[in-house]
């Protein structure tokens, strides 16, 4: 009986292969474990999540650029074409008229435009009331550097001006011969005139152009 008890190492051998295949078995049919290792993934044909720190170029919920719309520049990008939009006329008798005034407006109004190079010139007309008990105190102001600013007098009685020019601004007469002062700015040009008559109410033409050649914004201003 002993002897039918015992097993030959071969046996033995089988005994423990059986076993191991069974676990192994049992292991791969098993729920997987938690510390298998994920794919990586590939740079090809896979595909990756974004990195969330990198904004994109556009998104509608980012703020508008503040400078948007701000560029005082008269050329288009790319271009050499100056957008002079409602262009004043070039001679007194062509001038763009500005609303009518008298010697009670204090407060400054100022007027824009643009000049298309150097010979581009804007004519503008003002005509001023000299009201009773009102003193007449012209104060007019070219605001841009390398642009010249005249004002012509032609007094409503047709009589001479007598037109007197403060420093900065020299004595010159318009193409026709119409007395006025001029200066460059930035600097005032503020003629005095006196029509040797009950009144002095006239009206004034602006002639505004550039000493250099360029697309240029500019503005003046004009109290009484």
């Amino acid at each position: 009986m002993l002897s039918s008890l015992k097993r030959s190492p071969s046996f033995m051998l089988a005994a423990i292969a059986t076993g191991a295949l069974w676990m192994g078995c049992a292991t791969a049919n098993g729920d997987p474990t938690t510390d298998e290792p994920t794919a990586p993934v590939t740079q090809g044909g896979g595909t990756t999540k974004p990195d969330a720190s990198l904004r994109p170029d556009f998104e509608a919920g980012f703020a508008a650029d503040p400078d948007a719309g701000n560029n005082v520049d008269p050329t288009p990008d790319g271009g050499d074409t100056c957008i002079d939009n409602a262009d004043p006329g070039g001679a007194e008798n062509t001038a763009k008229a500005l609303p009518d005034t008298d010697d009670a407006q204090n407060t400054a109004i100022s007027v824009k435009g643009i000049l298309n190079g150097p010979v581009d010139i804007d004519f503008y007309k003002l005509h001023v009331t000299d009201k009773s008990f009102h003193l007449l105190q012209p104060d007019m102001q070219i605001a841009t550097s390398g642009v010249e600013m005249c004002v012509f007098v032609r007094c409503d009685t047709n009589g001479p001006s007598n037109v007197t020019c403060s420093s900065p601004a020299v004595a010159k007469k318009s193409d026709i011969g119409t007395d006025g002062c001029c200066g460059t700015g930035p600097s005032a040009v503020s003629p005095g005139w006196d029509c040797k008559s009950t009144t002095d109410s006239a009206a004034l033409f602006v002639r505004i152009k550039q000493t250099g050649n360029a697309c240029l914004p500019y503005s003046f201003s004009y109290a009484f």
